[in-house]
């Protein structure tokens, strides 16, 4: 029940993360059934979060959270685009979850595999694109549990797949009108009120 109370108190930030050009501002676009972010085959496109909220489910089991594109993690970036490296970063440090997004044709660099090292329990990762086939093995290379689609050959079966992993991970649903424990944040503005009431 508290990964539930987590997931409603804020709506919950759901970062799409990964190297450039892995697909997640693709990924981004097809979940909102919108054009809602730049899409070309730069790296570097996008440098801004993008964050639309997202409704997931259906009926009473309906739910809401922030879905957040951010821009892509490499070594190499310089200038403009080492700073949107930088918001990444600091996005994926305030997240409630991460989707990692890596290409199934191009191996990460260093920048994204150490970030994802980082995953906390109930990140997913995705191996997107595989219709261009496998270059490598990121249960080999990186460990982990991963999906694997392709938002271009098939959006609605990869964004069913992530939709039941991501309420696998959180466990069933309360019961309508259920009480539901404080989720993290609210415990910490609890204890930061608390604090500050008492002097501290």
């Amino acid at each position: 029940e508290e990964q539930w109370a987590e997931a409603l108190e804020q709506p919950a930030h759901l970062v799409l993360a990964g190297p450039p050009n892995a697909g997640k501002s693709s990924l981004f676009n097809a979940w909102l059934r919108a054009q809602r972010s730049t899409v070309t085959d730069a790296a570097g496109t996008t440098r801004d979060s993008v964050g639309e909220r997202l409704r997931l489910g259906h009926g009473a089991d309906a739910w809401t959270l922030q879905l957040v594109d951010t821009a892509g993690l490499w070594q190499d970036a310089v200038g403009v685009d080492a700073a949107a490296v930088l918001r990444t970063e600091a996005a994926l440090e305030s997240a409630w979850r991460v989707l990692w997004v890596f290409d199934a044709a191009q191996a990460p660099d260093s920048r994204a595999t150490l970030a994802l090292s980082r995953a906390r329990a109930g990140d997913l990762r995705l191996l997107h694109r595989c219709d261009r086939g496998e270059s490598w093995s990121p249960e080999n290379e990186l460990g982990g549990s991963w999906l694997r689609g392709s938002v271009l050959t098939d959006p609605e079966g990869l964004l069913t797949s992530l939709e039941i992993a991501l309420n696998r991970s959180l466990g069933p649903p309360p019961e309508p009108g259920a009480c539901l424990p404080l989720g993290r944040g609210l415990r910490a503005q609890l204890r930061e009120w608390a604090e500050k009431g008492s002097g501290r």
